[in-house]
């Protein structure tokens, strides 16, 4: 479920259920009721109201930050970023994440061998996923 918050200014926020707010979460109060909705907020942080917020629409296509989320899209939120996943590729997820585990391995298990060399990580530098 993608929620859409109009603020006081022009641009719209969102937050996902389980989800991701981009800027800061304007009010404790918020991110309670949101808690208490069974949505988790990942948030810039918090900090203090200031503008008049109202709900504008539930379920429509939004542009946070530039990224164009649709419902039914798998997002995921960190530290590093956010990521997208189109509906229609969640099904292959697991196998494509599977996949890369398995090549990082093998990188991993090589970097610790003796035939580790700095020439052979430069040729590794192309991505392949």
């Amino acid at each position: 479920m993608v929620a859409v918050v109009e603020h006081a200014r022009e641009q719209h926020e969102a937050v996902w259920h389980a989800g991701v707010h981009r800027d800061p979460v304007r009010g404790a109060d918020l991110v309670q009721e949101l808690t208490t909705l069974g949505m988790s907020v990942l948030a810039a942080g918090l900090c203090v109201p200031r503008a008049h917020m109202r709900l504008t629409s539930i379920g429509a296509p939004v542009q946070v930050a530039g990224l164009q989320v649709a419902p039914g899209d798998l997002v995921h939120g960190d530290q590093h970023g956010v990521l997208r996943i189109p509906r229609e590729h969640a099904r292959r997820l697991a196998a494509v994440a599977d996949e890369i585990r398995a090549e990082e391995q093998e990188i991993v298990g090589w970097a610790r061998s003796a035939d580790f060399s700095a020439k052979g990580l430069l040729a590794l530098r192309r991505v392949r996923h």
